[in-house]
């Protein structure tokens, strides 16, 4: 049976995201997929140590990834993951 198939089954996923496409030329650097957010992310005390810790665990799982999360609409909380 199909491998994806096997991954997801008896997972629980609300969303997924697949993006395919082709570069018009090779990249100089790294490439980034990253995701920022509009609006500031409002959190209590307990919240923001958790997603922190969570956060500071993917990082040292994925070198490249980066976070920012902010509490304020001046600077945007981001999410990037090198491809």
């Amino acid at each position: 049976s199909d491998p994806v198939v096997r991954y997801f089954r008896g997972k629980q996923r609300r969303f997924e995201f697949q993006w395919q496409f082709k570069l018009k030329k090779v990249p100089d650097g790294d490439v980034f997929v990253c995701c920022e957010l509009d609006e500031p992310v409002r959190l209590g005390m307990i919240q923001r140590t958790l997603v922190n810790t969570v956060l500071k665990f993917v990082k040292k799982m994925n070198q490249g990834f980066s976070y920012f999360l902010s509490d304020t609409s001046e600077n945007p909380s981001y999410l990037a993951f090198p491809v």
